[in-house]
């Protein structure tokens, strides 16, 4: 019974080599099903939305999620480690300066097109994206500062430009944009700061309590799905080029946020800054399509959310391999 371990203890303390390189498969392979079992969840959900569309009927919950997930994920960020490289002020203006640009080339052909690509591109930096630099062994501050930046410039930004945007379909009063948009992301913003004087034992609660963010982002992925799939059956001109084309415009956006994000992060802070501007806080963007425009809208960002998914599921797999040679 214990000739085989035995055999294997000896074969790796003969040779070093080969206990080190089996450690690191067994790493790859560990990093490599936590990753699969992500983008296998992202389907899984996705595909719920489609075959039982009556979850869109929840998607008033969408609001109330994302105020969640924004105040697990302020949480962990401390101002007083704060600290705001030059890069970071470069990806804070790129994230609004890009989608305007995108916004007025795409306008003079398809109103609707330039309304979902401008939402795509302008969501800010997602909380995620902490994780994916820390598995990729990165600086965790600049992306940090690049999550609260972003997320609350865009906050001040989004009213203000929000009723230009949709002046042609859904005309919005700045106020009434300023309210709903500001007040999403400073109350779970504000609550985080306060909930940082807590007792210990209950900050830890709260800090484990972020581990829930990836379950509730499923349940709001499946719901806005679901509610797309609602609008889609509910409008006949809705067709298959309509939603490739939007498919195709959310890659592009993807491909270029990652691009432009690592060149304007330097030598120094390429990956750090192609993660802040790429992976965006898509659910913030989706409740904003759901609530001034419509699901159609919504899913620009939906398919976004598949794409940097894939990328970073690329990247780790990638960086895995590297280290294992």
């Amino acid at each position: 019974m214990s000739v085989r371990p035995t055999f294997s203890f000896q074969l790796f303390n003969q040779n070093p080599a080969c206990a080190i390189n089996a450690m690191m498969s067994l790493r790859l392979f560990s990093s490599m099903n936590k990753v699969h079992f992500r983008i296998a969840a992202i389907f899984f959900s996705m595909l719920l939305g489609v075959f039982i569309p009556a979850l869109g009927s929840l998607s008033w919950l969408v609001q109330y999620l994302l105020v969640s997930m924004l105040f697990f994920s302020f949480f962990p960020i401390s101002l007083k480690s704060f600290s705001l490289p030059k890069q970071v002020i470069f990806i804070a203006v790129a994230n609004i300066v890009l989608p305007i640009l995108i916004f007025v080339s795409l306008k003079p052909f398809n109103t609707e097109l330039a309304a979902t690509a401008f939402l795509t591109a302008i969501a800010p930096t997602a909380i995620s994206a902490t994780v994916i630099t820390s598995m990729l062994k990165r600086d965790l501050i600049f992306v940090s500062a690049s999550v609260l930046v972003t997320n609350l410039l865009v906050a001040l930004v989004l009213p203000a430009v929000l009723p230009w945007v949709l002046y042609d379909v859904k005309p919005i009063s700045t106020l009434e944009a300023f309210f709903a948009v500001l007040g999403t992301i400073l109350i779970p913003f504000v609550l985080a700061q306060i909930g940082k004087k807590l007792p210990l034992n209950t900050r830890q609660s709260i800090l484990n309590g972020g581990k829930s963010n990836f379950w509730l982002w499923l349940v709001t992925l499946a719901i806005v799905v679901a509610k797309s799939v609602q609008f889609i059956h509910s409008q006949p001109m809705v067709d298959l080029p309509r939603l490739l084309l939007i498919a195709a415009s959310s890659l592009m956006i993807c491909v270029m946020n990652f691009t432009i994000g690592s060149f304007l992060g330097g030598k120094k802070y390429y990956a750090e800054a192609g993660q802040s501007l790429g992976q965006k806080n898509n659910t913030f963007v989706v409740w904003v399509a759901l609530t001034f425009f419509n699901p159609i809208v919504a899913l620009g960002p939906t398919f976004y959310i598949l794409y940097h998914n894939l990328y970073n599921a690329w990247q780790i797999m990638r960086y895995d391999q590297k280290q294992s040679k």
